[in-house]
């Protein structure tokens, strides 16, 4: 069995990471034509380009920095639509005022499926279900058919980030 031994190092982003500042500062630009990101959200962008993950050992995380920037692009006004929530303002505190918005990286799909599926339990399932055959009453003791997998699926990829929202107990789904 091995153990991961983490250390900290200092480094100069500008001297020892270039290439990574070149690239996040062309996202940056490409992106932002309202506002302007600050120092600290350049450099740790900077960091993840360079492939190092930030946080506590146990809960450790690295961020995609294009995907950041799709993002900034759509608060900017430029970016088009995408499929996170947002954006929202600030209410309360130093940030009141400014929007912020969620962002799409593909790596945590998984981890949002499960989290998603786990508050809405079965109902994301059956409602999809229903929709499909009509009834519950059509769908309860039915064998599970090819078609009825693949509507499973489109159920937890495609209703399960709002399922959470809606969730109601199963006897009432449909009613």
């Amino acid at each position: 069995m091995s153990s991961e031994t983490l250390r900290t190092v200092e480094i100069d982003i500008e001297r020892d990471l270039p290439a990574d500042c070149a690239y996040v500062d062309m996202l940056l630009a490409r992106a932002l034509r309202r506002g302007r990101a600050s120092r600290l959200l350049r450099n740790q962008m900077v960091v993840f380009a360079a492939n190092v993950a930030m946080g506590p050992a146990n809960d450790r995380y690295l961020y995609d920095p294009a995907a950041i920037c799709q993002t900034i692009e759509v608060l900017e006004g430029h970016g088009g639509r995408d499929i996170t929530k947002g954006p929202s303002r600030f209410t309360k505190g130093a940030l009141q005022g400014l929007e912020y918005k969620h962002f799409f990286q593909a790596s945590f799909m998984a981890q949002n499926l499960l989290n998603e599926s786990s508050k809405a339990g079965p109902d994301v399932i059956y409602r999809k279900l229903i929709k499909h055959h009509g009834s519950y009453a059509a769908v309860d003791g039915r064998r599970l058919t090819e078609e009825d997998l693949g509507l499973i699926a489109e159920a937890f990829v495609t209703d399960g980030s709002s399922a959470a929202q809606r969730s109601v107990p199963r006897d009432r789904v449909g009613a």
